[in-house]
């Protein structure tokens, strides 16, 4: 579980600092081609029952939008 959380999070910072456009828009659409993939492929993170999976799979979500212009709030 933590193995995969890793990766996603490896795999938002891959993206805000590979793209040189800072189009929220289509960070927002890598975002969810490359990041969520990940999360969601695997049945704990998908239906988490825990609240420390839940503040794991939010702390990248919220890590993601701060940096995003316009979805910061």
């Amino acid at each position: 579980m933590s193995i995969i959380v890793h990766n996603a999070f490896k795999c938002a910072v891959l993206i805000l600092k590979s793209f040189h456009s800072h189009d929220p828009q289509m960070l927002k659409r890598a975002y969810c081609v490359y990041v969520r993939t990940l999360l969601e492929f695997s049945s704990p993170i998908w239906s988490p029952h825990y609240k420390y999976l839940i503040d794991k799979i939010e702390t990248i979500q919220r890590y993601f939008t701060q940096r995003l212009f316009g979805l910061s709030g």
